[in-house]
């Protein structure tokens, strides 16, 4: 159910990864939620990686490369990033909130970057 909640409210939205194999085929191999808060923050919750047996090396570019676009996301919309806060209720459905995460700086800078090449305050 909590996954039919993030597509129905329209301040949740999955990020999600996806690789292209040898044979052109395109595989989602990371996703985060990320909501926007009842103070018009940016929250981002737990990256999943799908393949257990990714190398750590491996699972940290992954979890960068997923920070650095989140980053990106919430400087184009100018929303800041925030750590705690919960999204505004859209709607009576139940959803798996498991805790806003701290953003990595990885996040950060490219949200700081984002604003300052867009000339915007650099609130990240």
């Amino acid at each position: 159910m909590s996954v039919l909640t993030n597509a129905y409210d329209a301040n949740k939205q999955v990020v999600f990864l996806a690789s292209v194999s040898s044979a052109g085929r395109r595989q989602v191999i990371a996703r985060q939620l990320v909501a926007v808060s009842r103070g018009f923050q940016l929250l981002g919750y737990n990256t999943y990686v799908n393949d257990p047996g990714f190398a750590p090396a491996y699972v940290e570019q992954l979890n960068a490369a997923v920070a650095r676009f989140v980053g990106r996301l919430a400087a184009r919309s100018n929303l800041e990033l925030a750590e705690e806060g919960a999204p505004e209720p859209i709607g009576d459905h139940f959803w798996w909130d498991d805790d806003a995460v701290v953003w990595p700086e990885t996040a950060r800078a490219a949200c700081s970057q984002n604003r300052a090449e867009a000339e915007l305050p650099a609130t990240c």
